[in-house]
């Protein structure tokens, strides 16, 4: 019986039958005839390699007092075992040859992945809070609201921006690893309007000339001043949202068969 194990990024080794990617290491062990194929992708680095290969000489030693065959050069690796190893490799190759697969990492994949949901999650909140905007009470041209609820409204508004900010700020590092150019670009626009954002509201008070009548418990704002605000925040937003969700479709498409693997 085969068992296939892939030496993760957390430096442990770990039970894999499904996929192989070209920075991997993989132990086929075959407990029958007391064999372990040894398995290396060309693109792994040899740090790597070597903590791999110490810390499976020491599991061995530690769990068993046979003496175990060790083969590294595929040409000696049965045909049972190239298949095996080449049914795993099958999407990894494809996606290659496509140029579609520019991570090299589950981790990154996954992180990457995390990062677009969570800032298409946030933008889609700060949409709908700004769209709540329009229903604030008014007479005439005149919007009034009252101080604490404005307050709270930017405040609201300010930490779902910085949150983004940041998000965005690792995903643009990540995929800059990763070369992925198109993240890179989403993340960065990203980056720039949500600081934009930040700058424009920072203003708090001074956001808009308050009408007279305004006390300091109630702001009296102009209505054309507010639908300003509110339009031009939205297609920030807007801009920001698209090509994120955009992205976001396209990497799941790409990346799915990698995103659920517990590596």
């Amino acid at each position: 019986m085969l068992r296939t194990f892939i030496f993760n990024e957390e430096n442990r080794w770990i039970e894999e039958e499904q996929i192989l990617l070209l920075h991997d290491i993989c132990a086929i062990i075959n407990s029958t005839e007391m064999i372990i194929y040894i398995w290396t992708g060309p693109e792994i680095k040899k740090n790597k390699l070597k903590k791999a290969k110490e810390k499976l000489f020491k599991i061995i030693s530690n769990y068993s007092e046979e003496t175990w065959k060790i083969y590294e050069k595929e040409k000696d690796f049965p045909t049972l075992v190239k298949t095996k190893i080449d049914s795993m490799l099958k999407i990894t190759k494809e996606n290659k040859e496509m140029g579609k697969l520019k991570y090299s990492r589950f981790s990154t994949i996954k992180l990457s992945f995390i990062f677009l949901i969570i800032t298409s999650i946030l933008t889609f909140i700060s949409i709908f809070l700004i769209l709540s905007l329009f229903f604030t009470p008014s007479i005439g041209d005149t919007y009034f609201i009252s101080s604490s609820s404005y307050f709270l409204y930017l405040n609201i508004y300010r930490i779902l921006t910085i949150t983004t900010l940041i998000i965005f700020t690792l995903n643009s590092i990540i995929s800059a690893f990763e070369r992925d150019l198109g993240i890179f670009i989403f993340s960065l626009l990203g980056l720039i309007i949500d600081i934009g954002i930040l700058v424009y509201i920072n203003q708090g008070i001074f956001l808009f000339i308050h009408q007279e009548g305004s006390t300091e418990e109630l702001f009296l704002i102009l209505k054309t001043d507010f639908d300003i605000f509110i339009i031009l925040n939205l297609i920030e937003l807007l801009i920001v949202i698209v090509p994120n969700l955009y992205k976001l479709y396209n990497f799941y498409k790409t990346y799915k068969r990698y995103i659920f693997i517990s590596k």
